[in-house]
């Protein structure tokens, strides 16, 4: 079902969270830089990026943690850039959970609401009904100490929520987990989140956590958004060569640009003798004959044959390295002095009857870069 949003009488639609020309300094490092963002309501957008790329102070900025240099913070059309933190509706879920360790579950969650002077009766229905929520009905009495580290995110999420927040925000929850708990958790929290409809803003250096969460992804680079937009159209056509390298195992061939054609680009290859190849797209590079470029594809674009396989681009290559991880092979391969890597699923790649082989994509895939 597609989600509708809230309307001003003009019908339109109102975020339920907005940044405005938001900017951060410490001292001479500037590490927000104009940020402008709007999230509407029941969203989980993912703030995605590398270390100090500014994601986790935007949070910080948001809770009321940290203060803007300059720009602005509304939530509900409301300003809320100067009110303290515990005057922002702000339900927020640390990397390392920050239990009170004294405390029972029971008390962990409840404490919000104790503190906003919720009578006792309204504090224990509450927290029932958040500690059902998350499947920790019957860990009440238990003291954090007690739990795996899958409950005592369940516990710091149902603290989050308990409060009615305007807004989530989640400063990378699943980092200290193991793959498969981390798995599991991702599927809950979006679980969760789907069901209260709360606007959520998730940081994560991991893209494919992002991808899969995320209704919309911002990917950020030196404290302003490279990109951002649904994690499909993010992946598979993205706005900037920071994104298509951040997100997604990118493998590049150096090429020649030759000439443009409606809308194509003929290139050849520098690294190999290969018949004149066509690309579609291109990425921060006007392409102008003569130009040196890279041809930037996505691993998995590139088949292992040992044969030209007809309607794509082929190229002789060798075999030098394979690593078997499961679900997938990564294959390393030489392309004359050029390596590049592909990504076969285990159990469905070509059957070879030596290391040499064509590195084979589609007519037209990948971009120019």
């Amino acid at each position: 079902m597609k989600m509708q949003f809230p309307k001003t009488s003009a019908g339109r639609k109102i975020p339920d969270l907005e940044l405005i020309a938001l900017h951060a300094s410490y001292g001479q490092n500037h590490v927000v830089k104009g940020i402008d963002l709007k999230v509407h309501h029941g969203e989980l957008i993912a703030l995605l990026g590398p270390s100090g790329c500014g994601k986790s102070t935007i949070l910080r900025l948001i809770a009321g943690l940290e203060q803007p240099t300059s720009g602005a913070i509304r939530v509900s059309e409301k300003d809320i850039t100067s009110l303290p933190p515990h005057q922002r509706s702000m339900g927020i879920m640390f990397q390392d959970y920050a239990l009170f360790p004294h405390m029972s579950v029971g008390k962990n969650v409840g404490y919000g609401l104790r503190m906003r002077g919720n009578d006792a009766q309204s504090v224990s229905r509450r927290v029932a009904e958040m500690l059902d929520l998350v499947g920790l009905a019957d860990f009440h009495d238990r003291l954090p100490a007690a739990l795996s580290g899958g409950q005592r995110q369940r516990v710091a999420l149902a603290r989050a929520l308990a409060i009615g927040p305007s807004v989530l925000l989640l400063d990378e929850p699943f980092s200290a987990l193991d793959r498969h708990l981390r798995l599991q958790m991702q599927a809950e929290v979006r679980r969760i989140q789907r069901a209260t409809s709360v606007t959520t803003i998730f940081v994560t250096h991991d893209q494919e956590e992002a991808l899969a969460m995320s209704d919309r992804i911002a990917v950020m680079s030196k404290g302003v958004i490279s990109d951002i937009g649904e994690p499909q159209r993010i992946y598979n056509n993205p706005a900037s060569r920071f994104a298509l390298d951040f997100i997604g195992g990118v493998t590049r061939l150096p090429v020649q640009i030759e000439g443009v054609e409606s809308g194509q680009t003929q290139c050849r290859l520098l690294s190999a003798q290969a018949a004149p190849i066509l690309v579609d797209r291109t990425l921060e590079i006007e392409p102008v004959p003569g130009q040196k470029a890279d041809l930037a594809l996505r691993c998995e674009q590139i088949r292992l044959s040992a044969a030209p396989i007809p309607g794509f681009h082929a190229v002789s290559a060798r075999i030098i390295d394979r690593v078997f991880v499961g679900t997938s092979t990564h294959f390393t391969l030489a392309v004359g002095e050029t390596e590049i890597t592909t990504i076969e699923p285990s159990g469905f790649g070509p059957e070879l009857s030596s290391e040499d082989a064509y590195a084979c994509w589609p007519e037209g895939a990948g971009w120019l870069v």
